[in-house]
């Protein structure tokens, strides 16, 4: 690694739990810092409640403030409560119908990973200066080549404003690669924010499991079950 880009981990923080906050922790960070700029009492939506970023969104929302909904299977429901977030059972329930129930004016932000197919759906339940973030982008690990073109296509033009019906409302994409090479100096500000948090005790990381590089397979098992709630952390 090129020594400008190296970043001291603070003495106190273990290193599983600087493994676990480097990538999840700083894109969910940026996400709530950057790409939204939220404040205390914002209202937000949180898909993949129960992923690595999901979890570190909540813990980061709940430091921040923030009132927070989830979409999660109910199985990890039980995992998320303690960060306060309402949650919705995505199984079960349709969180437009839900959020507009309970959030009847629209919320401040909507972070969506899924991807293309749930973006306009995502619009729907945003206020009228609210911001559709687009990160992830998980669904298309299964897409077939002409849904990924799609895809690529619907994700170059989600940066913007966004017409949902008499309201201009804004959306934008996310990547923390393409966010580090575009902006170094930004990235190291906030993992070095980051790990101040994690020395100080003001977050603490969900960490699934931990597998040992020999057991690399059964981590991957483990991944895809969708079991894991947090991050699944190797060691050597």
């Amino acid at each position: 690694m090129p020594v400008e880009e190296v970043i001291l981990v603070p003495e106190v923080v273990p290193a599983i739990d600087a493994a676990a906050v480097i990538l999840n922790y700083v894109t969910a960070y940026q996400l709530l810092c950057r790409c939204a700029s939220l404040v205390a009492g914002d209202t937000v939506l949180i898909h993949g409640a129960s992923g690595g970023v999901g979890t570190a969104l909540l813990d980061l929302g709940r430091l921040f403030e923030l009132r927070m909904f989830g979409t999660a299977s109910s199985r990890k429901h039980a995992a998320l409560e303690c960060y306060g977030v309402r949650l919705i059972d995505y199984h079960k329930e349709d969180f437009v119908e839900h959020m507009r129930e309970h959030v009847p004016k629209g919320v401040k932000a909507v972070f969506d990973p899924i991807g293309y197919e749930n973006w306009g759906r995502s619009l729907q339940v945003l206020g009228p200066d609210g911001v559709l973030v687009g990160y992830g982008f998980t669904s298309i690990l299964q897409a077939s080549e002409a849904e990924s073109h799609k895809y690529v296509e619907g994700w170059k033009a989600l940066d913007g404003s966004v017409e949902s019906g008499a309201v201009q409302r804004k959306a934008v994409t996310y990547s923390i690669t393409g966010g580090k090479q575009q902006d170094p100096e930004a990235f190291r500000t906030d993992l070095e924010a980051v790990f101040q948090l994690l020395a100080d005790g003001q977050i603490h990381p969900q960490i699934a499991r931990c597998f040992s590089l020999e057991d690399i397979e059964q981590a991957h098992v483990y991944l895809h079950s969708h079991d894991s709630v947090g991050k699944i952390i190797l060691t050597f």
